[in-house]
């Protein structure tokens, strides 16, 4: 693949947290501490299949935008000429 000028990187890794957990996966998050115990009820970073649920769910929502291409927690954005390129953002943003 050849990168158009301008193109832009967007790291996404704080959107995990906003994510909601499966109920059935709650527990398996579980976190024992001298203060308590916690259990995350957002997808926290890290988990062994995090990566791939969070690139299913940008895939899905970044579907029917050509210019955008989602790579785990990285979206790039690539487009032919600055003003496109600013108006591409405003469209994802």
């Amino acid at each position: 693949m050849v990168l158009w000028r301008p193109s832009h990187f967007l790291s996404e890794m704080t959107t995990y947290h906003q994510i909601p957990m499966a109920p059935s996966s709650i527990a398996k998050t579980v976190i024992i501490t001298p203060f308590g115990h916690w259990e995350f009820l957002r997808m926290p970073f890290g988990l062994k299949n995090g990566a791939q649920s969070f690139q299913r769910l940008m895939d899905g929502i970044l579907r029917d935008v050509p210019f955008a291409f989602v790579y785990l927690d990285d979206i790039l954005v690539a487009t032919h000429s600055p003003r496109e390129h600013s108006q591409h953002l405003r469209q994802i943003f």
